[in-house]
């Protein structure tokens, strides 16, 4: 059975501005035509407060289990499905299809050093490299695996029929693919000590003990380093690739490194940050940093070389792991994970539209009812948050005749009467406005 976090109090604490639902029931008596209409028009959102700058809390999930030591650290999310790394307590499996009520699904009992997911299989390792198919997130399936690696492999990528896995004490060791429960090793390649990687072809972008290093993966059996970044500072850890940049969390700060010469990389700009800097995420022109007991900060990165604080929220624990996804930022909170609302730097898509759009008419008290199911998804499927619903009326189908007649109260609920339905309106359509 799946479990709705939303409405089991111990599992999930609302934010301050949790959305409403509406206690009415179905009246039907006389169903009328309807029309079902798609919002183009999106809206920005700020939130300021006392610990937050542009960013809304919208609730969280604890850790798992009473062990002190274990913490949360890691986050991956494929489509409406997110696996987080809660250490000794294995792997959660989570559904994020609607980002108003995320719900704790399975569970995978494995140490992961490092996870990946992509299309429905799960990619894990340690010790062992293993791949699960999670397209029943009830019941996810161990399809592969086998004894290859060490102790200490920490993150993980997959690109193309490829899986590429770091070893805090070793070189990068690359799995074929292709056939998920056959799975093959390589090769092995990178000057030991390797902590994460990227792959844009023919391109891996490897941050290891010395600093940044780019190896040609054309020919996978020899692969071929092509450039280095050496860092003065920290060695880097986390890794993200955006454009002709790549952005590392080194604990002190964050290197920005130009990588439009594979076979030169060069600094751009080092930013010190005021907390330690464990993870960074990349969408549009802004960055996202989980700075440990600094919690969430956000930069925009227009002009890489000068990067601009424009935002944050001052997380209870300490920020250890960050993944922006649509319009929301889940961030491994040390011991918990904590969703927050980063609408005002992500534009949502465009909403779906409201479906099982019914209209109610009680002829005896004069006003016409109308109720439809909530949108949590754009056209791309991606989670996003509501500002409100408008509804709108005519007596045809011709566009310029369409009336907005409000709003509901509150805003965002999925009930709306007409009181001043007179006649036979005939016609009418309800549309999702975005944040």
């Amino acid at each position: 059975m799946w479990i709705d976090i939303a409405h089991n109090p111990p599992y999930f604490e609302p934010g301050p501005n949790w959305p409403r639902e509406t206690g009415l029931k179905d009246m039907g008596s006389m169903r009328f035509a309807k029309c079902i209409f798609l919002s183009v028009m999106l809206c920005g959102f700020a939130a300021h407060a006392q610990d937050s700058l542009h960013v809304r809390a919208l609730g969280w999930l604890p850790r798992w289990g009473e062990d002190p030591f274990s913490h949360l650290s890691q986050i991956t999310v494929e489509d409406t499905v997110m696996a987080v790394n809660a250490d000794g307590w294995g792997l959660k499996l989570l559904d994020i299809a609607d980002v108003w009520h995320p719900a704790e699904v399975s569970t995978i009992n494995e140490y992961v050093g490092g996870m990946t997911a992509r299309d429905h299989y799960l990619y894990v390792i340690s010790t062992w490299f293993k791949i699960f198919d999670i397209s029943n997130l009830q019941t996810p399936v161990q399809v592969s695996g086998f004894p290859c690696c060490w102790e200490f492999m920490n993150n993980l990528t997959v690109a193309g029929d490829y899986a590429y896995a770091c070893d805090q004490l070793g070189p990068v060791s690359v799995f074929h693919v292709a056939d998920p429960a056959n799975p093959t090793l390589v090769s092995a390649f990178g000057d030991g000590e390797t902590y994460d990687i990227e792959v844009v072809a023919p391109y891996a972008y490897i941050t290891y003990l010395g600093g940044l290093q780019v190896v040609d993966i054309s020919n996978l059996e020899d692969p071929v380093t092509v450039g280095y970044w050496w860092a003065d500072y920290a060695s880097p850890v986390d890794l993200e690739l955006a454009g002709n940049y790549a952005y590392m969390a080194d604990g002190e700060g964050v290197p920005i490194v130009d990588i439009s010469n594979p076979s030169s990389p060069t600094l751009v700009h080092y930013m010190d940050t005021p907390g330690v800097a464990y993870a960074v995420d990349v969408v549009s022109h802004f960055m996202f940093v989980a700075q440990g007991t600094d919690g969430l900060q956000i930069y925009d990165i227009t002009d890489p070389a000068n990067p601009e604080p424009v935002g944050d929220y001052d997380t209870p624990g300490a920020a250890m792991g960050v993944k922006v996804h649509g319009t929301v930022a889940y961030v491994a909170d040390d011991t918990a994970i904590r969703l927050y609302d980063v609408s005002y730097f992500v534009s949502g898509g465009v909403p779906r539209a409201p479906g099982e759009v019914t209209v109610h008419y009680s002829p005896d008290q004069q006003f016409i009812r109308l109720s439809w199911s909530p949108v949590y998804l754009d056209t791309s499927d991606v989670p996003l948050l509501l500002d409100h619903y408008s509804v709108w009326r005519a007596t045809n189908l011709n566009l310029e005749d369409w009336e907005d007649i409000g709003t509901p109260t509150p805003p965002d609920t999925t009930v709306f009467v007409d009181s001043s339905a007179i006649g036979a309106h005939g016609f009418y359509h309800v549309r999702a406005v975005a944040e």
